[in-house]
């Protein structure tokens, strides 16, 4: 026989709240109610915040973890070195020759002009004496002598006395004997330039005829003009600087914008209808000025000279220096010799050390993840390094194991 089923209600509420009381019935076939006894159920309940507690604790606890996590990351994201090298530094010096430059030499420019300026000189001339001949003419047949200085008398009243003592052979009839002395005027002037045959006749002793010849260079006292050697060369220098300047711009104007003009070669002639010392008013001076220079590429002497002296700083410094810059302590010479330019100069140039890529990559990987001590170390012996300085991140005392975080600085002095 089926027993009826039963129909239970329950309530949940709170321990400070009344009871609740549950009923239950049962269904007979008659259905006709039955009174029965109930019971009060009651479920035990926690407070929220207690519930909440083990979740509180577990995310604390998880949240200091990823703070660990975190500074961990933080810190080997942050940390940095770096490396400060100083290279050195040297400079080479060598003095070059170079006849192979690019150039192109130039035909020679002309140049003349002409100028007359007033003679400035002052001249002075002192009176001097008349000199000539006589002839002296023997008719005794013995020899006679005539002593220097003796007194001859010319038909117009012109002194004049031999120079040194003669002796005069003995005719020979119908030839007389005969000799020539050297004679000058007593009086200093132009009045002593007498002419030939003055003195003619009989003279200072018996048998004894003498006759002269002209005299001359007897000059009086007097002052004139002549040309100084200021009066050239003044007139030089005022027309060979225009000369030179005209040639020198024609020249000019031949170079390519490639191009460096070379010293100008130049020569003078020089000349004047008279010379200093002539007896003259005014002098006419012709100056001549003749130039020949080339033009020479810049940029393959500058590549010329780089080589060079990379060759010498290889020679002497070794592998690693490039040429930074290079200059002329004292002026290049230029000239132009068989046909070639050439250029004559003292070169200094400052070579630097230069680190490659693979150098400065294979720096980082050498300290990476060192002390501070140990990578200093290391840096101490870098080839090529002038000083070198480590910096880390603040309260580090190692080098970062990331390569990346590793920054090199190359620093050039001025």
């Amino acid at each position: 026989m089926n027993e009826p089923l039963e129909t239970i209600h329950v309530y949940i509420v709170k321990e400070d709240e009344e009871q609740p009381f549950v009923e239950s019935t049962v269904n007979d076939a008659s259905s006709t109610p039955i009174e029965t006894d109930t019971q009060p159920l009651v479920t035990e309940s926690y407070p929220t915040h207690l519930r909440l507690v083990p979740y509180l604790i577990m995310a604390t606890h998880l949240l200091i973890v990823l703070f660990a996590l975190f500074s961990q990351i933080y810190i080997t994201l942050t940390e940095t070195a770096t490396i400060t090298i100083r290279p050195k530094q040297a400079v080479v010096t060598t003095h070059l020759t170079f006849s192979n430059v690019q150039s192109r030499i130039f035909s020679p420019i002309t140049l003349t002009q002409t100028k007359t300026v007033p003679a400035t000189g002052k001249g002075h001339q002192d009176a001097t004496a008349a000199t000539g001949t006589i002839t002296l003419y023997n008719a005794a047949t013995q020899e006679q002598t005539i002593d220097a200085g003796t007194l001859f008398i010319g038909t117009d009243g012109v002194h004049i006395v031999t120079d040194q003592a003669v002796v005069i052979p003995g005719a020979t009839p119908p030839v007389e004997g005969q000799t020539t002395v050297a004679a000058h005027a007593v009086n200093t002037g132009a009045v002593g330039n007498i002419q030939a045959g003055d003195i003619s006749g009989a003279c200072c002793k018996e048998n004894i005829f003498a006759y002269n010849s002209a005299f001359s260079g007897g000059q009086d006292e007097r002052n004139y003009t002549m040309v100084a050697p200021r009066d050239i060369d003044e007139v030089v220098s005022s027309v060979l600087p225009a000369l030179t300047q005209t040639i020198t711009r024609s020249l000019k104007n031949r170079v390519r914008p490639e191009e460096t003009l070379t010293t100008a070669q130049c020569s003078q002639t020089i000349s004047a209808n008279h010379q200093a010392g002539d007896e003259a008013i005014s002098v006419t001076v012709l100056v001549q000025e003749s130039c020949v220079a080339g033009a020479y590429n810049t940029n393959d002497l500058h590549t010329k000279v780089k080589q060079a002296l990379s060759q010498e700083a290889l020679r002497t410094l070794g592998h690693g220096y490039l040429l930074s810059t290079y200059f002329t302590p004292s002026p290049m010479q230029t000239s132009i010799k068989q046909g070639d330019v050439v250029i004559v100069g003292t070169f200094a140039g400052r070579m630097v050390y230069q680190f490659s890529q693979q150098d400065l990559s294979t720096l980082r990987h050498l300290i990476a993840g060192k002390t501070r001590q140990q990578a200093v170390q290391t840096l101490s012996h870098l080839k090529g390094a002038e000083a070198v300085t480590l910096r880390l991140s603040e309260g580090d005392s190692h080098v970062p194991l990331d390569t990346e975080h590793i920054q090199v600085d190359i620093l050039y002095s001025d």
